[in-house]
């Protein structure tokens, strides 16, 4: 089985700088698709969620949820809704200014029950950002995500996950547009010894 999960957000952020310290808030708004390709399902609507980023001397925690609401493509002959609420969570450590280790864990959870596989995970990873001027940065991401747990029960032989973003703002950091990509792959074997592959590719277009 393999599922893919497209997202665009726009958002509109705060951000409070203090010091050495960075803050942002973000309320978020985008479209959504998901697709089962094993399973011929295919499922497209909108998500609201909110994001909140602080950075403070060489750290920075990202934390970000959304809530979606998908309709069934008219040729699946699905009738059901399907509601996706994912949270993410993520540590950086910059061991210079451009490299960062990073770590973190995400969780999934889809309603009606069994429409789709719940899931979680935690990630471990690198995050290289660079910045190119006052007012635009670059950033390429990747982690392992060891032991996915699934809902439907199974294990997980291997799963990483790749992320692309770019910043344009104001000079002070407070306000700017945000675009990011990322890239989810889970291999997933069940009790019965048949195996899955959960993809998940969200791109997002924020405002803050």
């Amino acid at each position: 089985m393999k599922r893919a999960l497209g997202c665009l957000i726009v958002a509109v952020v705060a951000a409070a700088p203090v010091q050495a310290q960075a803050i942002r808030f973000a309320v978020n708004v985008g479209a959504i698709s998901y697709a089962e390709v094993g399973e011929q399902l295919q499922y497209d609507g909108g998500a609201v969620g909110g994001l909140v980023e602080w950075r403070f001397g060489r750290f920075m925690v990202q934390g970000e949820g959304y809530l979606s609401r998908l309709e069934p493509d008219a040729e699946t002959g699905l009738t059901e809704d399907l509601e996706f609420t994912q949270g993410d969570f993520r540590l950086s450590y910059f061991v210079s200014p451009a490299l960062a280790l990073q770590i973190g864990g995400s969780g999934r959870v889809a309603k009606p029950e069994f429409a789709a596989t719940d899931v979680g995970f935690v990630r471990i990873g690198l995050l290289s950002e660079n910045r190119l001027a006052n007012i635009a940065r670059v950033w390429v991401r990747g982690a392992y995500l060891p032991s996915p747990k699934f809902s439907g029960g199974g294990v997980s032989g291997f799963a990483f996950e790749i992320g692309l973003g770019a910043w344009v703002g104001t000079s002070n950091g407070r306000f700017g547009a945000r675009f990011e990509y990322d890239f989810q792959r889970i291999d997933r074997r069940g009790d019965r010894g048949d195996r899955r592959v959960v993809s998940v590719g969200d791109g997002a277009a924020i405002l803050q």
